[in-house]
């Protein structure tokens, strides 16, 4: 590696697991699909049209799935998504497996 005076350094890091998982689902308003819903899986431990939803590539973890229909809020902040968390589905997700989630539109 080669770093020069007065030039960026930039670095990347990647994440190595031995599996990895697939959550989908349908975001729900009551007992119907919600079009529209912004769809965040939540670390419990921080180390489509019709509703429907695909994460892949989920690293295994405890997770709160949740479902949020303000597309305003700052997502990638664990403050902003607090308030949602007890409303969400919580999910256990093992490697190489696939889950389905239902979460209820906050």
């Amino acid at each position: 590696m080669e770093i020069r005076s007065g030039e960026p350094v930039r670095r990347s890091v990647a994440a190595v697991s031995t599996g990895l998982a697939k959550v989908e689902g349908v975001a729900l308003r009551g007992k119907q699909p919600a079009a529209g819903a912004m769809v965040v899986l939540v670390p419990l431990n921080p180390a489509a049209s019709d509703g429907t939803f695909t994460l892949a590539a989920v690293l295994p973890g405890d997770y709160t799935v949740i479902a949020v229909n303000d597309w305003t809020l700052q997502w990638a902040s664990r403050r902003a998504l607090q308030p949602y968390v007890s409303g969400g589905q919580r999910l256990h997700v093992e490697a190489n497996k696939q889950y389905r989630a239902s979460p209820q539109v906050q």
